[in-house]
């Protein structure tokens, strides 16, 4: 129909029926849209629920999240499964949340077995025994906690340094597994919690900052500051690391040392080598005791004392020298003044280590780093030597006199244009390396 024409009654009726579908052709297509929105809505929710489960049901067989719930009971254990299995993420943790112990206005807690303890593990009461009042000190725990190794922690703090009698009291005071705790911190082994850190500074009289005072009670020295740091410099120092091993290396030294001296003595050398040779050859072929221990005791401390001259920097050959020189043939004279030697050389090397020490804890003077049982082997085998010493005239072969200013085997004298170092060698001779 050409525009402009009169429209038959039947062509306007056609007409105004299809302009009336219009709307309704909109409000069925928005509807569609708005389902369809309403699907991918929901697909997403799916997917973000399925992922949770798998989460959920990941995490329930992971063996450190069993071990955390492993003293729940087990009709506790089986909802929060029920609720990780489903994907209940806020089930699961309204259920754990519940199960927690509840503090009172004391901070105190009560147990699955109906006592109730103060946070440092202490039974202030015991339903089995209601009478009893408040525990009396060390009696709040029974047995220690796992991989507690008292022997391990005292050697490890007394070559630091440590307070051990004190971490002994925290012990018997708080209980085992508060001293294990406060050592891992004081030595570095794991890191203060920064919220307890946060904690401390806002309650100075909580629980936290109560931690904080007996950790810095056993090592004066420590700090939350630069903890990456501390733990490393600890871990090569005083754990694990090659300086931990040469002051081992030097302790076990003194040991073999401070045994040896009675033993040489004892085989009576003369001081001739040949003779006193054929002496100890034939003393071992009848069964005696003396050449066979010192022989021991003589390959202990030259292989201990390699340890030590290699981390000096001495070269292969003057060791293999130092270590032929060194053997149960010598005469009293020459095994004398080469465990002086030895005795000079330990503590240069000692005193080299505890200064690296000082500089990379960054503390204000140098500190020792021998055990107590060492520093006293060393101590008895210097007096031995001076005696000894004093005995055959006031000096000893092979090592300096009392009145000599000469410095010890190792000793760092000086520096060449190069920049190299000079340095006394095993023959008592300057050095360069």
């Amino acid at each position: 129909m050409a525009a402009g024409q009169p429209m038959a009654p039947s062509e306007r009726a056609r007409y105004l029926a299809g302009m009336g579908n219009i709307p309704a052709n909109n409000q069925q297509m928005a509807e569609q849209f708005i389902k369809q929105r309403a699907g991918n809505v929901q697909l997403a929710k799916n997917q973000t629920q399925l992922e949770a489960t798998q989460r959920l049901r990941a995490m329930w067989d992971d063996p450190e999240f069993q071990k955390s719930i492993e003293n729940l009971p087990q009709a506790t254990k089986a909802v929060i499964r029920m609720h990780m299995m489903n994907g209940d993420t806020n089930g699961m943790q309204s259920v754990i949340r519940d199960s927690r112990p509840k503090l009172d206005a004391q901070g105190n807690i009560t147990t699955a077995d109906g006592r109730i303890v103060d946070w440092a593990g202490r039974t202030v009461f015991d339903p089995s025994n209601p009478n009893a009042g408040p525990a009396s000190p060390g009696s709040s725990t029974k047995g220690k906690p796992l991989g507690y190794d008292w022997n391990r922690m005292d050697e490890e703090g007394q070559r630091a340094g440590l307070d051990m009698s004190t971490l002994k009291q925290i012990e018997q005071e708080y209980g085992a597994a508060t001293a294990q705790q406060v050592f891992q911190w004081a030595t570095y082994k794991s890191a203060f919690p920064v919220n307890a850190r946060s904690a401390a500074a806002t309650n100075p009289n909580g629980r936290d900052a109560t931690l904080m005072r007996l950790t810095q009670s056993v090592n004066p020295n420590w700090t939350t500051a630069d903890f990456q740091n501390q733990q490393k410099v600890w871990d090569e120092y005083l754990n694990k690391g090659k300086s931990a091993q040469n002051l081992r290396a030097l302790d076990t030294a003194s040991g073999h040392i401070a045994q040896a001296i009675p033993v040489l003595e004892k085989l009576g050398n003369g001081d001739t080598q040949s003779i006193n040779q054929a002496r100890n050859w034939f003393q071992t072929q009848f069964g005696k005791e003396a050449p066979t221990n010192a022989s021991a005791l003589v390959g202990g401390i030259v292989h201990e004392l390699a340890t030590v001259f290699r981390a000096s920097g001495m070269s292969l050959a003057e060791i293999e020298d130092w270590q032929k020189k060194f053997n149960t043939n010598m005469s009293p004279a020459q095994w004398q003044g080469l465990i002086e030697t030895g005795l000079h050389m330990m503590k240069t090397r000692r005193v080299v280590i505890e200064e690296q020490y000082q500089n990379a804890m960054k503390l204000p003077q140098r500190q020792s780093l021998m055990t107590p049982t060492a520093k006293k082997e060393e101590e008895e085998a210097e007096r031995r030597i001076s005696e000894l010493r004093a005995s055959r005239g006031g000096s000893v072969q092979g090592a300096p006199s009392s009145g000599s200013a000469a410095p010890a085997v190792g000793t760092v004298v000086g520096r060449t244009k190069d920049g190299r170092e000079v340095y006394i060698g095993a023959d008592g001779q300057r050095r360069v390396r």
